[in-house]
């Protein structure tokens, strides 16, 4: 990593968070979290996957790599880790809804966008957004094709970018 600085920062004794936006909010505020991240007009490629365990350990290479997939691109990068309580959706059994990933409470997510259509970066944002997620699944041994959709029109040639 180019700036070491940063690196001490991200890796050394955290005694408290970097940014604590924890609080009980409507799911449907929730949603609207990235909406900034994905703005209409460009052309965006998402990939996310759920997760168990706490991601402290393998964040550091989340953020190595988020950094160096970053530079010098015309591709931005969002990533997001989502952390659920999990007391309720674990209270009911995994065929009771939709919702089959009762154990699997969080969720890590990486956005790119990009502003000129172009089948290279849609090539280089899903292989670096499935490298970022593979990273916080290898952690725990999950699947990775497991989580939201990815839209792009190579997957889903009905979807208008």
């Amino acid at each position: 990593m180019d700036e070491p600085w940063l690196w001490d920062i991200l890796t050394g004794p955290v005694t408290e968070p970097v940014v604590n936006m924890c609080a009980e909010i409507p799911f449907e505020t929730l949603n609207t979290i990235n909406n900034n991240h994905a703005v209409p007009g460009k052309h965006h490629y998402v990939k996310s996957v759920f997760f168990a365990k706490s991601q402290t350990a393998v964040t550091p290479k989340v953020f190595e790599k988020f950094v160096a997939v970053s530079k010098k691109s015309e591709i931005k990068y969002t990533i997001f880790h989502e952390y659920y309580s999990g007391k309720t959706i674990s209270g009911r059994s995994s065929d009771a809804t939709a919702y089959f990933h009762r154990e699997k409470t969080g969720l890590f997510l990486a956005l790119a966008t990009w502003e000129s259509e172009s089948p290279e970066n849609e090539k280089i944002a899903i292989e670096n957004c499935t490298a970022l997620a593979k990273l916080v699944v290898d952690a725990e041994s999950a699947p990775l094709n497991v989580g939201y959709g990815n839209y792009s029109k190579t997957i889903c040639p009905e979807t208008k970018l």
